[in-house]
């Protein structure tokens, strides 16, 4: 019998209350646990005492910038972890080769775009673990 009950775990690191509160209960109703924060020492605790399937952050943050976070992450992780950032700059394609970020979602947010990211990643990864 498989396990088809998995749930990933996301990392949101966002310091707007209303953006990081609406991408949380999206992906919770998308079926995904998970965390979410607006500063940046809580963001990196939270990477250091846990492992997250997925990362969502602001290339800004208080204490510590997203891309600091990322680049912590990368240097210390264990298992991968996949990236997305949110951004507000134009300058998407050096941050997704530089930092290894899986996509840039523009802001303001596209929920739909993130909706449907996030909801074709879950199918998939649920169709891998039946097929495993």
């Amino acid at each position: 019998m498989f396990d088809t009950t998995s749930t990933y775990e996301i990392l949101i690191y966002e310091q707007d209350y209303i953006v990081r509160e609406s991408l949380k209960y999206l992906l919770k109703d998308l079926g995904y646990q998970v965390t979410a924060t607006g500063n940046g020492k809580d963001a990196l605790s939270s990477i250091k005492h846990h492992t997250f399937d997925f990362l969502i952050t602001a290339c800004k943050g208080p204490f510590y910038s997203g891309l600091e976070i990322v680049s912590h992450l990368r240097d210390q992780q264990q298992a991968p972890t996949r990236v997305f950032v949110l951004t507000e700059t134009t300058a998407k394609d050096e941050l997704l080769a530089h930092y290894k970020v899986e996509r840039a979602f523009a802001k303001p947010l596209d929920l739909e775009a993130i909706e449907k990211t996030f909801g074709n990643m879950k199918t998939q990864s649920d169709e891998y673990l039946v097929a495993s």
